[in-house]
């Protein structure tokens, strides 16, 4: 027997109608008459995007704890505000006693000797990674935002670029100084 959505059952209705409900999103309600088969609403287009909303500023988040850039310098460097900080007080440390160069460790748990210079433009990197995710971000949340229908929301893949090459990045002559 075939089934439908709005078919209705006077009396009883049979069992195959309850087991093509389940394999097609649909439940039966009584009626007064008898039964009736009945499609289950899907999500509204405003629950699917406070949901994508929601994915959204989460894997920024992930993005922005997990990030790791290819420095110019030659090396992989984290990209997270603790090497943020790091890359700082390396550059405050060096600009306050006049030291040449210092260790940094790199995203591979490396050692490497870097300058004031050196240190400076991972600082810019580090920056350049910082506004590549946010510009990421609204792009995507306005995405989000324009979209009208379910599907349309769906079809928005939440992707972040993690594993970064910014780019080439020149200090200014008296940038050390």
């Amino acid at each position: 027997m075939e089934f439908n959505i709005g078919q209705t059952f006077t009396g009883t209705y049979p069992p195959e109608a309850a087991v093509w409900c389940n394999t097609h999103n649909a439940y039966i309600k009584e009626i007064p008459t008898g039964f009736q088969i009945i499609a289950i609403p899907g999500p509204t287009p405003e629950k699917v995007r406070t949901k994508k909303l929601e994915e959204l500023s989460q894997k920024h988040h992930e993005a922005e704890e997990s990030g790791i850039l290819q420095s110019s310098i030659g090396f992989p460097i984290d990209a997270n505000e603790r090497a943020n900080r790091d890359v700082s007080g390396l550059i405050s440390q060096m600009e306050m006693t006049s030291i040449d160069t210092t260790q940094f460790c790199d995203a591979n748990n490396d050692f490497h000797e870097v300058t004031l210079d050196n240190l400076k433009t991972m600082k810019l990197e580090l920056i350049q990674y910082a506004h590549s995710l946010y510009a990421t971000k609204w792009q995507l949340r306005a995405a989000i935002e324009a979209a009208k229908t379910v599907d349309e929301l769906n079809a928005i893949d939440i992707k972040f670029v993690t594993d970064f090459t910014p780019t080439p990045v020149v200090l200014a002559e008296n940038a050390s100084h």
